[in-house]
């Protein structure tokens, strides 16, 4: 799963209808992915809290309190990733480059690269080029009746960035030596601290931070799901996925979910508690190409059994998808936390309201989500 590539031909289109395609052959074991209205309501309440990032200059505001979405591609167009005719969702729309998800009423959480880009080192209260250029969409998913909305979106469901709090993109060092630490088991470096927390320019209508877990680490094994925008797809759920490794002392861990381009920043969930747990931010290859019968050249999707072995290709690297632990985000969201909770409560002081006169600490006036 990697950061998608920015497409340099479009064509128009507007709402789409499609024929649901017939099940595709393994990607790690099945093709898990679903279209959010197949699966449960529990789910679907879920999926409300995540976003996908599109470009602004590919959005028209109607100045009616709604927007269209002018410029994209279908995956199996001949400019965009040219699928296979066997291929799953080839004639859905690709828009969104990047998943984010809800962790307050104006907080979103997604892959640090997809925030730092062009900006070296770490970003903090920055207004980076990403967070400028770039809107995130909600409920950008394919409907029962097939269709996809691409006009008239509610102004309601379109948020734009106003600053990335915390993100960050780099390959760790050892804090005394600066030396790039390595995968214990692989020997290569460790690819990415990867995660940003960012602030949207309003409070987010109608929907609910998701539920974060404040303990990853110990997690091997455990079955997990996510919901993310695909090489720019539709939202999509996928499950029937666990975690493969879980390094104590890294901040990530390996997972065989089905995931592309696109996904980066999906929120990664317990099964059991529903909790997130991480965030998926890089993976294996995404696609190969075929050549047909009659010498023609086509996109597969990149295959591999359940382990992520007996690929269609030998990469020369182990297939697995990264997930950035939810804990790294943890401290900047509650440090942005107290430090509006203690701005309020300065602004009440500077009023002269005394109704707070017995709060001996910050804790006694803040209550973070999940505890």
């Amino acid at each position: 799963m990697k950061a998608s590539v920015l497409l340099s031909s479009f064509i128009l289109l507007s709402t789409i209808s499609y024929t649901a395609p017939q099940q595709a052959d393994i990607i790690y074991g099945s093709d898990d992915r679903k279209e959010i209205y197949e699966v449960n309501k529990q789910y679907q309440h879920l999926a409300s809290s995540l976003a996908g990032r599109v470009d602004l200059r590919n959005m028209k505001d109607n100045s009616d309190g709604t927007y269209d979405i002018r410029r994209f591609m279908t995956l199996g167009h001949p400019q965009g990733n040219n699928m296979c005719a066997e291929e799953r969702f080839r004639e859905q729309p690709m828009i969104a480059d990047c998943t984010g998800f809800l962790v307050g009423e104006n907080l979103l959480v997604t892959a640090g690269h997809c925030m730092s880009l062009g900006t070296p080192g770490p970003a903090e209260n920055e207004v980076t080029s990403a967070c400028a250029n770039y809107a995130w969409v909600f409920d950008y998913h394919v409907k029962s009746d097939g269709s996809i909305k691409t006009k008239n979106i509610a102004k309601s469901k379109v948020y734009k960035c106003k600053k990335v709090i915390y993100s960050t993109v780099n390959q760790l060092r050892d804090p005394e030596t600066g030396e790039v630490k390595r995968d214990p088991r692989t020997g290569q470096p460790i690819p990415f601290d990867d995660y940003a927390l960012i602030e949207l320019d309003r409070k987010v209508e109608g929907r609910e931070a998701l539920v974060i877990a404040e303990k990853s680490d110990d997690l091997v094994g455990d079955q997990i799901f996510t919901m993310g925008h695909p090489t720019g797809l539709p939202l999509k759920f996928l499950a029937n996925s666990k975690i493969k490794r879980n390094p104590k002392d890294l901040p990530y861990f390996l997972t065989n979910l089905d995931t592309f381009g696109g996904n980066s920043g999906s929120p990664v969930f317990n099964l059991i508690t529903n909790e997130v747990i991480g965030i998926l931010v890089r993976g294996s290859k995404d696609y190969v190409q075929v050549q047909k019968p009659d010498g023609t050249v086509c996109t597969k999707v990149f295959r591999c059994n359940e382990e992520g072995d007996r690929c269609m290709i030998d990469t020369g690297m182990e297939n697995a998808e990264g997930v950035s632990k939810i804990s790294r985000v943890l401290p900047h969201l509650k440090k942005h936390q107290e430090k509006s909770v203690m701005e309020s409560f300065a602004g009440l002081v500077d009023k002269g309201n005394s109704s707070f006169s017995n709060f001996k600490t910050l804790s006694q006036l803040i209550s973070f989500p999940n505890k």
